[in-house]
């Protein structure tokens, strides 16, 4: 990490007008130095490969002091900068040939080197950058060729160079190319190997990330902007150089669905550590829509309280039902008082049959397709919750473990959890042979009330075929499979699925059987019935598939990251485990997957796509075989379940014939 030398800084008080004021005069004493003679780059580059020596040399010394500048903005120390430049300049005359287009020269030269910092980054095992005083040699270098630092004063010039250390370098890589390399964001994407919303999204929190540091420092809101010219400037290898920096607020701006995703994932639901946030950037983004949906999903699992509860009444009740155990599905109810009085209305319930939320308001009960889920994107937590899982939670989301624990759950229990107006949630259990058959888990709503069933028509029969299409690696994949949609379902149709390949996996979970055959390999594992349905859709479950898999990855200690469209229909989980990750979209309304893709990280530190499965839902399919064939587990001996880490195994082993 930075050592913070420049203590002084955090009781700067530097007014954004005063920043401005001093860009402003180092423009008008710079201008007029005259420019650098321009030189036709691409014609340059065409006489290098003829192998003209004197156009060769031309060549390196002028990429060497644009490539020097560009990585010294970046990696800021000298000596790292020296090597890239070094390394780089010779895998350009090494590879000159291969250059497709002349035109493309630069693109193609920073990609070298942004690739050789990557490498330099992943062999120190930790983005250590150096101290300051390595920036400020750094950077006092390139001041000194024209005088520069005679400008800016000191303790402003020791504030911004001090913020952008304070940077990750993918941050100051970002900020260089759209401020300095002046890139669109189309362009960035391709430099980096993401979609173009992800590039912005990760401009985005770059930028916020530096106003933060400023802040820190003493520069107030707005510093922004001053603090990119005046970085770019004191890091230009010439005041003629340095006089060309100009970056605008329109430089800045990235598009308005992009920041509310942004701020989205970075609140509090964004708790995660470096790694997971540092990749998300490029991972592949869901097309969010531009406009609010004009009916969007009113969610909240926790319930909500009100100030005026009467001392000694709940303010929110919780019950939880597990009919087959702790590890087996889950059925809620929450109600809350009605007007601060001594009678609670009960506010949704997810029982075996379906889904419903009251609206108080408007006396109307909805029936829906999919499970309750927090709006805030924190993840659904149980009273049941080990403290393993429950830590690792609200490491990830932030969000605090409320519930008295309770350890001891056998099939049949019922756990009532109540919360006072002051104090935590106070929960007890007791067993019960068939709560879901009581009144007050049926529909318990007052007389009059008006029911709207919203559910399409697969959830209203309760169950649906899927198929899964897609690749992984060159291989084909395909797949069919039963998805009960409700824990009443599950006891009539089984959850099924049997996936294929290529010619080389076969993969089965159901009634005869559940294994992974690898016909290369010529092996066969056995599992318990239900492993691979881990890290996928199981509604009948009584959670969100949004819950499910981010508990998925809870369960085994693997990081997550979670997004969510602007019209809340849609989200995305990214699952990240040593250097594979998962990226999950989801469809919130229907409560169910659209598709799962699969990337492996490279030494360069890129993402390299290595599989996409994509699912559709049909209620009546044709010729459907989901029988598993004479491989029944039993008398043989069951591996442990590979839980949603089989995702990865299957990336890793199905891409090969």
């Amino acid at each position: 990490m930075f050592q913070i030398r420049f203590a002084a800084a955090k009781n700067v008080r530097v007014t954004v007008r005063k920043i401005v004021t001093i860009v402003r005069e180092t423009d008008s004493r710079l201008v007029n130095k005259g420019m650098q003679e321009s030189t036709d780059l691409t014609a340059l580059v065409r006489k290098a490969r003829t192998g003209d020596k004197s156009s060769m040399n031309e060549l390196a010394d002028l990429a060497g002091q644009r490539l020097s500048v560009y990585i010294q903005r970046i990696a800021l120390r000298q000596e790292v900068t020296q090597d890239i430049v070094q390394e780089s300049l010779l895998e350009m005359f090494k590879f000159l040939d291969k250059l497709e287009r002349e035109d493309r020269f630069w693109p193609w030269l920073r990609k070298i080197a942004i690739n050789k910092l990557h490498h330099h980054y992943a062999r120190e095992k930790a983005h250590r950058m150096g101290s300051i005083s390595d920036v400020e040699h750094t950077i006092a270098d390139s001041e000194r060729q024209e005088g520069l630092a005679d400008m800016v004063g000191d303790e402003l010039r020791h504030v911004v160079i001090d913020s952008m250390a304070g940077l990750k370098p993918r941050y100051r890589e970002v900020l260089v190319m759209r401020c300095y390399e002046e890139m669109d964001y189309d362009q960035i994407a391709q430099e980096i190997g993401s979609t173009e919303f992800s590039a912005r999204v990760l401009f985005f929190r770059a930028k916020n990330a530096l106003a933060k540091q400023l802040s820190r420092r003493g520069l107030g809101k707005g510093a922004l902007l001053g603090a990119l010219i005046l970085f770019g400037k004191l890091t230009a290898p010439s005041k003629a150089a340095a006089a060309q920096i100009m970056v605008t607020a329109a430089t800045t701006k990235v598009g308005w669905a992009a920041a509310t995703t942004a701020v989205v994932v970075s609140g509090k639901a964004a708790v995660v550590t470096m790694t997971a946030v540092a990749v998300l950037a490029t991972a592949p983004a869901v097309i969010f829509p531009d406009n609010p949906s004009s009916n969007p999903i009113v969610t909240d699992m926790r319930g909500s309280g009100s100030s005026s509860s009467v001392a000694g009444q709940p303010i929110n009740a919780f019950w939880f039902f597990y009919p087959e155990g702790v590890n087996g599905p889950v059925m809620m109810r929450h109600t809350r008082p009605v007007d601060s009085g001594p009678q609670s209305v009960c506010q949704w319930l997810q029982n075996d049959d379906a889904n419903y939320r009251y609206d108080l308001g408007r006396k109307i009960v909805t029936i829906n397709n999919y499970h309750m889920w927090n709006s805030d994107l924190s993840v659904a937590r149980l009273p049941t919750d080990s403290p393993q899982l429950s830590g690792f939670l609200t490491r990830m989301d932030g969000s605090a473990f409320r519930f008295d624990p309770i350890s001891q759950i056998e099939k049949g229990t019922l756990v009532i959890a109540r919360e006072e107006a002051e104090g935590p949630i106070r929960s007890w259990s007791t067993r019960h042979i068939n709560v879901l058959n009581e009144d007050y888990f049926q529909c318990d709503w007052p007389e009059g009330v008006v029911v709207i069933d919203q559910r399409d028509e697969m959830h209203k029969i309760g169950w649906t075929y899927f198929q899964v299409s897609g690749q992984i690696g060159d291989q084909p994949v395909t797949g069919v499979g039963t998805l009960p949609l409700s824990y009443s379902a599950s006891r009539q149709v089984t959850p099924t699925l049997r996936l294929q390949i290529g010619n080389r996996i076969q993969i089965a979970d159901g009634l005869d059987g559940t294994w992974w055959l690898d016909r290369q390999q010529k092996t066969q594992t056995h599992y318990l019935r239900g492993s691979f349905f881990e890290g996928l859709a199981r509604p009948w479950m009584g959670l969100h598939t949004i819950d499910l898999v981010r508990r998925d990855a809870a369960i085994r200690q693997i990081e997550f990251q979670t997004r969510l469209s602007h019209d809340r229909n849609r989200s995305q989980v990214m699952v990240i485990h040593d250097n594979h990750r998962i990226v999950y979209t989801i469809d919130m309304t229907r409560d169910w997957i659209e598709s799962i893709s699969l990337a492996t990280q490279q030494p360069s530190g890129e993402w390299k796509d290595s599989g996409l499965l994509s699912f559709s839902y049909e209620q009546h399919l044709a010729g459907v075989d989901l029988g598993v064939g004479a491989r029944s587990t039993q008398g043989r001996d069951i591996a442990p379940s590979p839980g949603i880490q089989w995702l990865i195994h299957l990336a890793e082993t199905g891409g090969s014939k």
